[in-house]
């Protein structure tokens, strides 16, 4: 009926989460410690409008309760991409205050609350790929020199991955710290120093 319903397999078995209210899309985008959560496209006011647009938003869900929107003002857009084990999840959130960038956010699913974090410098739109259960994060984000338009660059917490090579990108990161991604063109490992 082109509406895009969320759902899990349990056992070869679909369960169907269907959608939030005022939502045609829906989709899970992590399982862990107990939770889901995932992302829709849900109908709201747009600040710049004054009228209503449909912006992306995360939400968490249970068999029980259903979804359960996350709380992420001053963000108009936001998505969470990835969970720990302990209900932290990693993703990003853009305003449509004073600034034109995006940045990421830190998701207490259990509370059911986000928190974003600021991020300055030559370092832009920050969008985090994985989490572990240490805290560590894998990210894609923009590098913008002083002198030339912004090119995508792979960050681990902030940090840029060596050898720094502009189009890196990473997928993710499991709990030894180990980041997948791409690198000029080939799948690459960044491996944590000892």
């Amino acid at each position: 009926n082109g509406v895009t319903h969320a759902a899990i397999w349990v056992d070869g078995i679909r369960i169907d989460a269907g959608v939030p209210p005022n939502s045609q899309h829906a989709e899970f985008s992590a399982i862990g410690g107990g939770f889901l959560v995932g992302n829709a496209i849900v109908r709201a006011p747009n600040p710049q409008s004054g009228g209503f647009s449909d912006f992306e938003q995360p939400f968490s869900w249970t068999p029980a309760g259903g979804w359960l929107p996350f709380t992420t003002y001053p963000y108009s857009v936001a998505g969470i991409v990835a969970l720990n084990s302990h209900g932290i999840g990693a993703g990003r959130g853009f305003c449509f205050c004073n600034h034109v960038n995006s940045e990421q956010i830190f998701y207490d699913v259990a509370a059911g609350t986000a928190e974003g974090m600021h991020t300055s410098g030559p370092i832009l739109d920050i969008s985090p790929t994985g989490i572990n259960d240490s805290g560590q994060i894998s990210e894609n984000a923009d590098f913008a020199p002083d002198d030339g338009p912004p090119e995508a660059i792979a960050l681990a917490n902030n940090l840029i991955l060596p050898p720094g090579v502009v189009g890196d990108r990473t997928a993710g990161i499991n709990s030894a710290g180990i980041i997948a991604g791409n690198s000029d063109g080939s799948a690459v490992l960044w491996t944590p120093h000892p």
